[in-house]
């Protein structure tokens, strides 16, 4: 686990740095280092499955 003030660079940089002002859709780890994210990461079908799991789990029927 990090520390509260490390755990915070990677969102205080990406707020506060012109080098990333346009970046969207990327996975942001360690600051600087980007990846694409995972076919899975992007899948809607499996985000749809992800929330539906979501839900029952913590006994919510509708949002």
């Amino acid at each position: 686990m990090e520390t509260p003030d490390k755990g915070a660079g990677t969102s205080v940089y990406l707020a506060t740095s012109p080098e990333v002002k346009d970046a969207s859709g990327l996975f942001f780890d360690d600051k600087q280092r980007r990846r694409e994210l995972s076919e899975a990461g992007r899948s809607d079908a499996l985000a749809r499955q992800l929330w539906e799991v979501s839900k029952e789990l913590v006994g919510v029927s509708t949002l």
